[in-house]
C-alpha cells in the first residue's frame, strides 16, 4: 500500500514533466500537422493532378479531355484527398516525422527541415 507521502511526491513529478515538456515544446516552437482533406469535383468535372507535387489538383471540365484519353482519367471523380499527420519543431528546424498516407511518403526524423506553412 502506498502512503500519502509517495503519492504526493509522484503527482509532483508528474506535473513537473508536464510544466518541463510544455516549456520545452515552446521554446523549440513544436507545431503539430494534420491534414485530411477530400477534394471533390461537381458532376462533369474531373481532377487533374498539378506538377510533380502529390496530392495537388485543380477541377477541369470533362469535355476538355481528347478524345483519345484513357477512360480511367474520365472516371475519376471525388477521389482527391490529403491524409497527412506531422510534427515539427520549427525554432530548431526538426523534424520528427511526416507521414503522407495518400502519397505514401513517410518521412522520419529530419534536421534542418522548415516546417509547412
Amino acid at each position: 500500500m502506498t502512503t500519502r507521502p509517495a503519492i504526493k511526491h509522484r503527482a509532483r513529478v508528474l506535473l513537473l514533466v508536464l510544466a518541463l515538456g510544455t516549456v520545452a515544446a515552446y521554446v523549440t516552437g513544436a507545431r503539430a500537422v494534420v491534414e485530411f482533406v477530400d477534394t471533390s469535383c461537381p458532376a462533369g468535372y474531373r481532377e487533374r493532378p498539378v506538377g510533380l507535387v502529390a496530392n495537388v489538383v485543380v477541377c477541369e471540365p470533362t469535355a476538355a479531355l481528347p478524345a483519345d484519353a484513357p477512360q480511367v482519367l474520365t472516371d475519376r471523380a471525388n477521389r482527391a484527398a490529403q491524409r497527412e499527420v506531422g510534427l515539427y519543431f520549427a525554432n530548431a528546424r526538426v523534424r520528427a516525422f511526416d507521414l503522407d498516407f495518400v502519397a505514401g511518403n513517410y518521412l522520419w526524423f529530419g534536421v534542418d527541415v522548415a516546417a509547412p506553412e
